[in-house]
């Protein structure tokens, strides 16, 4: 894109999404006799929204960028 002349980087990451161990959390599960469980499906589904709305931030920065060369 440089080379076009369209000026875009990429924005920086807040957060580095985190390592978790799932046979730590299958036996903490097992342990709270499936109370851990709801957390283990809660974080499951946070995390990929938090990775998909920094892809929504980069996209929209990118969607701009191009609109002004174009527009």
């Amino acid at each position: 894109m440089n080379k076009l002349g369209i000026n875009f980087s990429v924005p920086r990451r807040t957060e580095a999404m985190p390592d978790r161990s799932s046979v730590l959390y299958l036996i903490l599960t097992i342990i709270t006799a499936g109370l851990f469980g709801i957390y283990w499906v809660y974080v499951l589904l946070k995390d990929p929204i938090e990775h998909f709305k920094y892809h929504i931030q980069a996209e929209s920065q990118l969607l701009s960028a191009l609109e002004s060369v174009t527009g």
